[in-house]
């Protein structure tokens, strides 16, 4: 039994959409030869709204994260930042929202993801 999983994930202006549970993303596990499991998040994006704005800097939302740390991610002694990288953030799909939000993603350990909105500098939780 070999067991593959295959992702796309949802991106505008080439930029990823995350947040929520997972992001946006259409997510199918195949089993021998056989789909035994499929998930779909997608957002209809209809385009920028309003003025370009600047984003604050890696560094800014870095240590943002930082300070948030310890009340975000309670199971680690010591945290590694695997990387820092812009999203768009979008709300958990089960609440309404109007706008993707710019942010910084902050990568943790390799796997637990924490966000920064890259206009304001706010922790998202």
């Amino acid at each position: 039994m070999k067991k593959r999983v295959m992702e796309y994930r949802h991106q505008f202006n080439n930029i990823e959409i995350a947040g929520g549970r997972r992001g946006d993303m259409i997510r199918v596990e195949i089993e021998d030869d056989e789909i035994i499991g499929f998930e779909r998040h997608w957002r209809e994006i209809i385009g920028p709204v309003g003025a370009e704005k600047r984003v604050i800097s890696a560094r800014q939302a870095l240590e943002v994260a930082i300070k948030n740390l310890p009340k975000s991610i309670t199971s680690a002694h010591e945290y590694i930042i695997s990387s820092a990288e812009l999203f768009y953030y979008g709300l958990p799909s089960e609440q309404e929202q109007q706008y993707l939000i710019p942010a910084w993603g902050i990568q943790v350990g390799g796997s637990a993801w924490l966000y920064v909105n890259a206009f304001t500098g706010e922790f998202l939780k």
